[in-house]
């Protein structure tokens, strides 16, 4: 018994059908991809929305030592009209040592100064909310002039803080 091969009009009709077929299943694709990209974007909303903002790191106070914890000195540096101000602090709980340039523009020595008291605010309140180690935690806050002319001063802050954590940080 020989099968005979279908009329283009059967072979044609199952071709538009396997078609729609095809087609409906894209609708359907891109319908379930919009609806899972629209729920994407409305959790992101929600979870913004719900989620308490971040809040802003407090500016250091102007003093955030009493005065029977620090000592101050004052040096020339071995920068050519730059001082420094050296600062230290020690107790059972900190080891600190900040060197301060003094330029003798308050605008720079203003600026470096709150970048330094930042790094020394944070530093302070890791200490007061760590633990009690059998050794102190360590800061210790440097600068190095890499430029300096009558137009230009540049200058790094060397920054290394230990709070016994898995490694010491460097800034």
């Amino acid at each position: 018994m020989e099968r005979q091969s279908p009329s283009p009009a059967s072979r044609l009709q199952r071709h538009q059908q396997r078609c729609t077929q095809a087609r409906r299943r894209m609708v359907i694709l891109l319908a379930l991809l919009a609806c899972a990209l629209c729920g994407l974007v409305v959790t992101l909303i929600i979870v913004h929305v719900v989620r308490p903002a971040a809040p802003q790191p407090s500016p250091p106070a102007a003093r955030t030592t009493d005065k029977t914890d620090e000592k101050y000195s004052f040096v020339d540096s071995h920068y050519q009209g730059i001082r420094s101000k050296l600062v230290s602090r020690t107790s059972t709980k900190e080891k600190v040592s900040l060197e301060y340039p003094l330029t003798g523009n308050s605008t720079i020595d203003t600026t470096i100064a709150s970048a330094i008291d930042q790094l020394d605010h944070e530093f302070r309140q890791s200490v007061a909310a760590g633990r009690t180690f059998h050794r102190p935690m360590t800061e210790a806050i440097s600068y190095q002039i890499t430029h300096n002319t009558n137009a230009a001063l540049s200058v790094i802050i060397q920054a290394n803080q230990d709070t016994h954590g898995a490694h010491p940080a460097s800034f």
